[in-house]
């Protein structure tokens, strides 16, 4: 269908007619006219007309008569999202309770109110059972996840000292702040939390620095799979720390392994020599690795005097197997 733009509008319309018509001027061209193409040519010169009607003839509210009046012009709108229109995209209106850039910018919080929310969720963890539950303590401490990054140094030091002492803390923020960049944080964690996961120990060890490797091996009930990590470390003091930690829970295969590490270190053979824990084969086989006193102690610790044990000391030190003593074997 042709149309050469000089028909004549139709002067009387219904205002339910206008309204239809001042809808559809909003609207593309590219999404009007494919649809009046497919009306027989009286039906599309009838709705071409409506369209055309000026805003000023139709039975409408003057409040909107005006509006209508001050929309801009198709043609400027058509210009102005015309790479939209090239490819076919459609921009939905924006959203109600969305904001530009400006205003999220005006809405950010200072840092005074962090600082005031972050105390306020602490006092909430820090409730005693009666007047808050476990979960309403966990999710004031989730929530203050959100927080801890905004403020200063300081104030997360402070608050972590307070953490570090609560039994009922979220996993997720004990995790945070043990495993936090600060050495001072991840420090009074390690050294006052009563409980740190297994998972949280493990993921700090390869990062950690000598002084968080000696507070992991100094906690109380390490099990197996934290003391063998500590020893894979290498690490002379975290070791020595280890062993001298009694409740740490150390493995048979933890004991031969450390064998090779403290060759040599004389503290570290003094500290594994007073293991209550120590295997009796392990203590025989340091006898002839360590020095002088050592030797006498773990002679009097696992041997019972005997005349077969002075017959075995003469015989191996007369072929220089067993070494001396520095004086009378017995």
């Amino acid at each position: 269908m042709s149309f050469d733009g000089n028909s004549q509008a139709v002067v009387v319309v219904q205002p339910n007619e206008g309204l239809i018509a001042a809808r559809l001027l909003r609207c593309h061209p590219d999404s009007v006219i494919p649809q009046v193409d497919e009306l027989a040519d009286e039906a599309a010169n009838n709705l071409i007309a409506t369209l055309l009607t000026p805003v000023t003839t139709l039975k409408l509210p003057e409040s909107l008569t005006s509006a209508i009046v001050q929309m801009p012009d198709v043609d400027g709108a058509v210009d102005e999202t015309a790479p939209a229109a090239e490819a076919g995209a459609y921009q939905a209106p924006a959203k109600r309770g969305e904001f530009g850039t400006a205003e999220r910018a005006r809405a950010t919080p200072d840092m005074e109110t962090f600082a005031k929310a972050g105390r306020d969720l602490v006092s909430i963890m820090i409730l005693p059972s009666g007047q808050a539950q476990p979960q309403e303590r966990f999710f004031a401490g989730d929530t203050l996840l959100g927080i801890l990054p905004h403020l200063p140094a300081s104030d997360l030091v402070s608050l972590t000292r307070t953490v570090s002492r609560l039994d009922v803390v979220s996993e997720r923020l004990r995790t945070y702040l043990v495993t936090h960049s600060d050495t001072d944080i991840s420090c009074r964690m390690l050294k006052d939390a009563h409980y740190i996961s297994d998972v949280d120990l493990l993921g700090l060890m390869p990062t950690a620095s000598e002084q968080q490797l000696r507070l992991i091996a100094r906690r109380r009930l390490l099990n197996v799979v934290v003391c063998d990590a500590i020893i894979e470390t290498g690490n002379s003091a975290a070791i020595l720390e280890l062993l001298r930690n009694a409740e740490s829970q150390l493995s048979t295969s933890a004991f031969v392994r450390l064998m090779q590490v403290i060759r040599g270190n004389r503290d570290l053979e003094a500290a594994m020599c007073n293991r209550a824990d120590l295997p009796q084969a392990i203590g025989l086989q340091l006898f002839w690795q360590v020095g002088q006193n050592l030797r006498r102690y773990i002679l009097s610790r696992f041997l019972a005097e005997a005349a077969a044990l002075g017959r075995v000391m003469s015989t191996g030190m007369k072929v220089d197997v067993i070494p001396l003593f520095g004086g009378n074997a017995s």
